[in-house]
Formats: structure tokens, sequence, C-alpha cells
């Protein structure tokens, strides 16, 4: 088991027109810290910086990001570039809640050689299975790998 702590802080500043602004760290970890706010689509809303909605799709990316590149590692895949872009889409689900409904995974993987584009799509695959991340969320994650060779 593993656990991980988060702190959340509200950063009032009279001076500021936003209200909603957050600081996010964690003291234990030592992990710099990162600001959060409503995202514009909200009243109130700010725009041009993170939002809870933003770090959500992010994790789910970065996740797959990460249990790609792990696995990868150890199949001797001759990994070129690779980068993973997502869309998430917020809308009323079933019970007719505002959610995180659907998440989309672009992974863009380069290889090396012929010979590994296959290899990649099976991590691939084994990276959208293994996504503890995604696995975690009721959203629907769709996974559109683009595979090449340099």
């Amino acid at each position: 088991m593993s656990e991980y702590k988060v702190e959340v802080e509200w950063l009032p500043d009279p001076a500021s027109p936003y209200k909603r602004m957050a600081r996010m760290g964690s003291a234990a970890d030592k992990l710099p810290e990162v600001t959060c706010v409503t995202p514009p689509e909200f009243k109130k809303g700010i725009p041009n910086h993170w939002s809870p909605e933003h770090l959500f799709v992010s994790s789910c990316a970065a996740c797959f990001f990460t249990t790609f590149t792990s696995i990868s590692d150890s199949s001797a895949l001759s990994l070129k570039t690779f980068k993973v872009k997502a869309t998430g889409i917020l809308a009323k689900d079933k019970a007719g809640k505002e959610a995180m409904t659907r998440i989309d995974l672009y992974p863009e993987i380069v290889v090396e050689k012929d010979a590994d584009i296959e290899k990649a799509k099976r991590i691939a695959e084994k990276a959208e299975a293994n996504c503890l991340i995604a696995n975690s969320m009721k959203s629907e994650i769709v996974v559109h790998p683009a595979i090449r060779k340099a």
C-alpha cells in the first residue's frame, strides 16, 4: 500500500479580483506548489491557470505515459519520441450530475525500427490496462495510439 498526501490552501489576496485561487502542494514529499483555480467555464472562473479539471485529465495522461515508459524500459523497445495528448469531456452523467464523462488519450509513439511497431502497440495496450489512475476513474477512457517509425 502507498499513501499520497497533499494540502490545498486558499490564497486570500484582497488586491486580486480572483477569490477562488488555491495553492496545492505536499510538504511531506517536498513537491513544488501548483496554483489551481475554478476554470473560466464556471461563474467567476479564471482563465490561463490550472484547474481541477485540467489536473484530472493530466493525471490520466501522465499515468498512461509513466506506465507505458515503465513497460517499454523492460521490453527493449527502441523508442525515439513519445508524448501523450489528452482531452477530457465535462458533461452530465447518467445521474444528471456534472462529471468528466470521457477522457480521450492520444499517445504519439515513434520507434526506431519497423519491427518495434507491433511491440509498441502491445505495450500501449498493456499501459491502458494497467494505468492505475485510469483504473480508479469512473470516466470512460479511450486510447487512440498513433505509432510510426522515425
